[in-house]
Order: structure tokens, then C-alpha cells, then sequence
């Protein structure tokens, strides 16, 4: 199938993706076709959300914010130290974090209390592009490292691994692309990245309301796709 993503390099073998997150990107690959999205289209950030699932006591923004500084912080650090030299980084890319809001994790939530708030957005990096989820509060849960867990994010359910860092605690990653040599430059991987959560963060009840042809057409980029994400 030819390759419809904007500022990928055309190469004969792609990125190694798990099923449900190539079906997202190929479903991706009509939006990123659009003008709006190759100016830099905005991830929904799902004020009215946070307003339902946070007590109004508390700062979701001022959460969300200081985790994922420390969650950039991190991973370039992880840049400097652990991988210089490596040659799987792509030099033209950075660590970027595209795209985090909270998100009320049923597998995990208090109904009394309001549950447990996780932050999901995507990471990217010079060798991953990675779904992420992290509680917005520091959570140490060395035992699920390298643990596989079903969540869903949006209308689909992705497989996350979970990992451990001392310097930030818990949180899980789901791998979407990797290395990250098809990607020509940062605006090419971040509107990619974008695309993906835009398409991810389709309502559900809109999801569900619609024919199943027409969703598997829309998740795997054919020619009904267009008008859904429009």
C-alpha cells in the first residue's frame, strides 16, 4: 500500500508497529494528507473532562504540566547519558511530549473517590514514538515493569508495557514507531503523532453510532476515512 504519511522518507520496509496501532496510523495517513493538519493542528485538550473527573480542589492543570516536564526532563536525559552514540537515534528529531491530557482509567478507579487520573498523550523521541500513560500523581509500582496491560485509550484498546524510572516513578508506553529514521524532521513526527491522538480521541459515542464498515473503513485509511475525520 503506498505510504500516505506526510514527511515519512519512503522506504521498502516500515517501522515495526503492533496491530492496533498501524491500523490507527494508516487510519491517520488521510489526515495528515490535510492542509490543517500539516500546519500544525492542535490536540483536543478536554477541559470540560478534567472539570467532571477532578475535584475542583485540586490542579489538574498544574499536574499535568509538572509531569510532563519530568517526563521530557527524563527521557533527555536518557538521550544525553544512556544512548549517546547509539545508532539508532535519528538526528533530526528531539523529545517532545504531543498531546497529554487526563484520563479516567476504569481498570483502576474509585467510583467513590473519582478513580485514579492517568495523563496519556505520545512521546517523541529520536529512536521511539510511544503511547504513554502516567498517573498524574507519582505512583512507584516496581512490580509492573515489563507487565503487558489493556487499556484503552479513546475507542481502541492498546497492550501498554509498563516501566520504572527512580527519578519519576511508574508509567507504560505503548510503541508505535521504532527507530524513527522515516521521519524527515520534528514537525514530521509531531504532526504524525497528533494525527494519531486526534484520531484516537473521536468521541466514542460518535464511534459507536456509526456502521461497522464504515469504522474499519475509517481506522484503516480507505477511502471513507476522509469524511470521518473531517
Amino acid at each position: 500500500m503506498q505510504d500516505l504519511l506526510v514527511g515519512l522518507r519512503p522506504r521498502a520496509r516500515r517501522s515495526r508497529l503492533a496491530d492496533r496501532p498501524r491500523h490507527v496510523l494508516l487510519g491517520s495517513a488521510a489526515a495528515l494528507a490535510m492542509p490543517a493538519v500539516r500546519r500544525g493542528c492542535r490536540a483536543v485538550h478536554g477541559a470540560r473532562r478534567h472539570h467532571l473527573i477532578m475535584s475542583a480542589a485540586s490542579s489538574p492543570a498544574a499536574a499535568l504540566s509538572r509531569r510532563v516536564c519530568d517526563l521530557v526532563d527524563l527521557f533527555r536525559g536518557i538521550e544525553r547519558d544512556r544512548m549517546a552514540g547509539v545508532p539508532v537515534l535519528n538526528p533530526a528529531l528531539q523529545v517532545e511530549a504531543v498531546g497529554f491530557e487526563p484520563a479516567f482509567d476504569p481498570a483502576i478507579a474509585d467510583p467513590e473517590s473519582g478513580g485514579d487520573v492517568e495523563a496519556v498523550g505520545i512521546l517523541v523521541t529520536p529512536w521511539f514514538m510511544n503511547l504513554v500513560t502516567m498517573p498524574l500523581e507519582r505512583r512507584d509500582d516496581v512490580a509492573c515493569v515489563g507487565v503487558s496491560r489493556t487499556r484503552p485509550v479513546g475507542s481502541e484498546n492498546f497492550d501498554f508495557i509498563g516501566g520504572h524510572e527512580p527519578a519519576f516513578g511508574s508509567y507504560a508506553a505503548c510503541s508505535l514507531f521504532s527507530p524513527m529514521f522515516e521521519f524527515v524532521d520534528q514537525a514530521a513526527a509531531v504532526a504524525t503523532a497528533r494525527a494519531v491522538l486526534t484520531t484516537l480521541r473521536v468521541p466514542v459515542a460518535a464511534v459507536e453510532q456509526t456502521p461497522s464498515p464504515a469504522r474499519r473503513s475509517f481506522l484503516l485509511g480507505r477511502s471513507s476515512a476522509t469524511g470521518a475525520v473531517r
